[in-house]
């Protein structure tokens, strides 16, 4: 798990917000509190940046034009636990109501980010980082199927090949438990004979090699079944 000082050296704040001016604003004001504020104007945007990255915490317009801002901030926090706060063009009880059902920890009207945002932000992640010392979030494995990457819980990452990439697919699909050997051999088109059994075990022996270098042991052997994950993978 990253300390304290990698959390706030890692892009902490992703603000999501289609009218470029307003955007920018925010940006100013919140880089005032706080490192890492990186802004975008698009759902689309927004999902494949945290494929890529991750953030402490998502600041959401309800406005977008490619996707409600209220599917966005309920997406992002059923697929990766990070914090939202919703910007509502009318502070209404139905506005709020929507907000907080997507998941969102706060709502405000979007005319008052400017003076309310840097310092509720602040206390948000004073939190966040004091709660680190217990656990903020369990920081998973990614399987990032873009690029075909796998990201340790401290950030690092891996480059895949297909095979090896279509090997983790299974054993995260699988998990808790462990994934079949001929089910593995099947994905990956080997043939269910000794010369298959020695090409799976190849792939086994680069993939534990490649994940010891970002710092881990990821693969358990199930003997006499197959493989197995140590610990969760979270898939994208």
């Amino acid at each position: 798990m990253p300390d304290n000082d990698t959390f706030l050296r890692r892009n902490s704040i992703i603000v999501v917000q289609e009218d470029e001016a307003s955007r920018d604003r925010i940006v100013e004001q919140l880089t005032r509190e706080v490192p890492g504020v990186i802004a975008i104007g698009s759902a689309a945007d927004c999902n494949k940046l945290l494929k890529q990255e991750e953030f402490a915490l998502a600041i959401i317009d309800e406005v977008l034009s490619d996707e409600s801002g209220f599917v966005l901030a309920r997406n992002i926090r059923t697929k990766t636990g990070i914090p939202v706060l919703m910007l509502l063009g009318e502070d209404s009880h139905d506005k709020r109501l929507a907000g907080y059902l997507a998941g969102a920890i706060g709502c405000m009207d979007r005319g008052d980010a400017l003076t309310e945002l840097p310092p509720l932000v602040a206390n948000i992640l004073d939190v966040e980082i004091k709660k680190k010392g217990a656990v903020v979030k369990e920081w998973e494995w990614r399987l990032l199927k873009h690029g075909w990457v796998l990201v340790s819980p401290s950030g690092e990452k891996v480059k895949l090949t297909i095979n090896e990439f279509e090997f983790m697919e299974v054993l995260v699909s699988a998990s808790p438990r462990p994934a079949i050997r001929q089910e593995l051999g099947e994905r990956l088109d080997y043939r269910n004979d000794i010369k298959g059994d020695k090409a799976l075990e190849a792939v086994v022996h680069r993939l534990r090699q490649k994940i010891a270098t970002i710092g881990g042991e990821l693969i358990l052997t199930a003997h006499g079944i197959g493989w197995g994950l140590s610990a969760p993978v979270n898939a994208w």
